[in-house]
Protein backbone atom coordinates (compact mmCIF):
# COMPACT_ATOMS: atom_id res chain seq x y z
CA UNK A 1 0.00 0.00 0.00
CA UNK A 2 1.46 3.76 -1.14
CA UNK A 3 0.41 6.71 -0.81
CA UNK A 4 -1.19 8.88 -3.88
CA UNK A 5 -1.05 12.83 -4.81
CA UNK A 6 -4.03 12.94 -7.14
CA UNK A 7 -5.55 15.61 -8.78
CA UNK A 8 -2.59 17.83 -9.48
CA UNK A 9 -2.42 20.67 -11.44
CA UNK A 10 1.59 21.19 -12.57
CA UNK A 11 4.01 19.12 -13.50
CA UNK A 12 5.94 19.58 -10.45
CA UNK A 13 3.30 19.06 -7.92
CA UNK A 14 4.33 16.01 -6.42
CA UNK A 15 5.71 14.33 -3.13
CA UNK A 16 8.56 15.46 -1.49
CA UNK A 17 10.73 15.13 1.40
CA UNK A 18 12.77 16.81 4.04
CA UNK A 19 16.40 15.89 4.19
CA UNK A 20 18.36 15.95 7.30
CA UNK A 21 21.24 18.25 7.05
CA UNK A 22 23.04 16.97 9.45
CA UNK A 23 23.86 14.44 7.87
CA UNK A 24 24.68 16.08 4.41
CA UNK A 25 26.90 18.65 6.52
CA UNK A 26 28.76 15.47 7.82
CA UNK A 27 29.04 13.58 4.42
CA UNK A 28 30.61 16.04 1.52
CA UNK A 29 31.56 14.24 -1.70
CA UNK A 30 29.85 11.22 0.06
CA UNK A 31 27.22 9.15 -2.18
CA UNK A 32 23.81 8.16 -1.71
CA UNK A 33 21.67 5.00 -3.43
CA UNK A 34 17.66 7.06 -4.33
CA UNK A 35 15.38 3.73 -4.77
CA UNK A 36 11.78 4.60 -5.03
CA UNK A 37 8.92 2.47 -6.32
CA UNK A 38 6.19 4.39 -8.09
CA UNK A 39 2.78 4.05 -10.08
CA UNK A 40 1.02 6.39 -12.45
CA UNK A 41 -2.71 6.59 -12.64
CA UNK A 42 -4.66 8.35 -15.34
CA UNK A 43 -8.65 8.69 -14.28
CA UNK A 44 -8.36 5.54 -11.96
CA UNK A 45 -6.43 3.42 -14.50
CA UNK A 46 -3.03 2.43 -14.55
CA UNK A 47 -0.64 4.35 -17.21
CA UNK A 48 2.92 3.69 -18.21
CA UNK A 49 5.09 6.05 -18.53
CA UNK A 50 8.41 6.18 -21.07
CA UNK A 51 11.41 6.38 -19.14
CA UNK A 52 13.72 7.69 -22.49
CA UNK A 53 10.93 10.30 -23.72
CA UNK A 54 11.02 14.16 -23.05
CA UNK A 55 7.70 14.77 -24.59
CA UNK A 56 5.67 15.85 -21.18
CA UNK A 57 2.80 13.46 -21.87
CA UNK A 58 4.43 10.42 -21.67
CA UNK A 59 7.28 11.28 -19.45
CA UNK A 60 8.34 8.92 -16.66
CA UNK A 61 8.54 11.27 -12.93
CA UNK A 62 12.29 12.24 -11.79
CA UNK A 63 13.71 13.55 -8.30
CA UNK A 64 16.00 16.37 -7.62
CA UNK A 65 17.27 18.47 -4.65
CA UNK A 66 16.38 21.50 -3.73
CA UNK A 67 18.75 23.25 -1.46
CA UNK A 68 18.03 26.72 0.73
CA UNK A 69 21.58 28.15 1.44
CA UNK A 70 23.23 31.08 3.09
CA UNK A 71 25.17 32.90 0.13
CA UNK A 72 27.53 34.44 3.08
CA UNK A 73 28.71 31.49 5.09
CA UNK A 74 30.35 33.83 7.52
CA UNK A 75 27.79 36.50 8.25
CA UNK A 76 24.69 33.72 8.07
CA UNK A 77 22.83 35.91 5.66
CA UNK A 78 21.12 36.38 2.69
CA UNK A 79 19.55 32.62 2.13
CA UNK A 80 19.02 32.09 -1.67
CA UNK A 81 18.04 28.50 -3.32
CA UNK A 82 19.72 26.33 -5.74
CA UNK A 83 18.58 22.89 -7.39
CA UNK A 84 20.76 20.14 -7.49
CA UNK A 85 20.86 18.03 -10.64
CA UNK A 86 18.25 15.06 -10.99
CA UNK A 87 19.01 12.81 -8.71
CA UNK A 88 16.77 10.22 -9.87
CA UNK A 89 14.90 8.15 -12.56
CA UNK A 90 12.62 5.83 -13.77
CA UNK A 91 14.01 2.98 -16.20
CA UNK A 92 13.10 -0.59 -17.07
CA UNK A 93 11.47 -2.74 -17.10
CA UNK A 94 8.72 -0.43 -16.61
CA UNK A 95 5.68 -2.63 -16.57
CA UNK A 96 1.94 -1.17 -16.81
CA UNK A 97 -0.07 -1.57 -13.37
CA UNK A 98 2.77 -2.34 -11.48
CA UNK A 99 4.90 -0.51 -8.96
CA UNK A 100 7.88 0.62 -10.99
CA UNK A 101 11.24 1.61 -9.89
CA UNK A 102 13.14 5.29 -9.78
CA UNK A 103 16.53 5.11 -9.08
CA UNK A 104 19.22 7.02 -8.88
CA UNK A 105 23.09 7.79 -7.29
CA UNK A 106 23.23 11.61 -5.30
CA UNK A 107 26.32 13.12 -4.44
CA UNK A 108 26.22 15.48 -1.77
CA UNK A 109 27.71 18.39 -3.50
CA UNK A 110 29.38 21.93 -1.95
CA UNK A 111 25.60 23.83 -1.93
CA UNK A 112 24.30 20.55 0.05
CA UNK A 113 27.03 20.19 2.30
CA UNK A 114 26.26 23.66 4.20
CA UNK A 115 22.50 23.62 2.95
CA UNK A 116 20.27 24.92 5.98
CA UNK A 117 17.13 22.90 3.93
CA UNK A 118 17.36 20.33 1.20
CA UNK A 119 14.37 18.66 -0.17
CA UNK A 120 13.49 15.80 -2.34
CA UNK A 121 10.83 15.77 -4.92
CA UNK A 122 9.43 14.05 -7.18
CA UNK A 123 9.06 16.01 -10.76
CA UNK A 124 8.23 15.77 -14.57
CA UNK A 125 5.03 13.49 -14.68
CA UNK A 126 2.23 15.22 -16.62
CA UNK A 127 0.05 17.01 -14.68
CA UNK A 128 -2.90 14.69 -15.99
CA UNK A 129 -1.13 11.88 -14.24
CA UNK A 130 -2.04 10.67 -10.61
CA UNK A 131 0.80 9.18 -9.12
CA UNK A 132 1.72 6.17 -5.96
CA UNK A 133 4.97 6.19 -4.45
CA UNK A 134 5.59 3.20 -1.75
CA UNK A 135 8.61 1.82 -0.54
CA UNK A 136 11.29 4.76 -0.45
CA UNK A 137 14.73 4.41 0.52
CA UNK A 138 17.85 7.01 0.43
CA UNK A 139 20.82 5.33 1.85
CA UNK A 140 24.93 5.48 1.79
CA UNK A 141 26.67 3.67 -0.74
CA UNK A 142 28.94 1.46 1.12
CA UNK A 143 31.86 1.96 -1.68
CA UNK A 144 34.26 -0.30 0.43
CA UNK A 145 32.53 -2.94 -2.20
CA UNK A 146 34.56 -1.63 -4.88
CA UNK A 147 37.93 -0.72 -3.32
Amino acid sequence: TGIENYERERTWSSFGQNLDTRCLHQNFAEYYELNVYYQLKKDGQPFLCDPYSLSSKVECPRSRVYYYHHRNQTAKEDITAANSADVGKAGYPNTLGEFNLLHGVYQVNSIGSVAQQAFLYFTEQYADYDMVLDDASLVPVDRDVCD
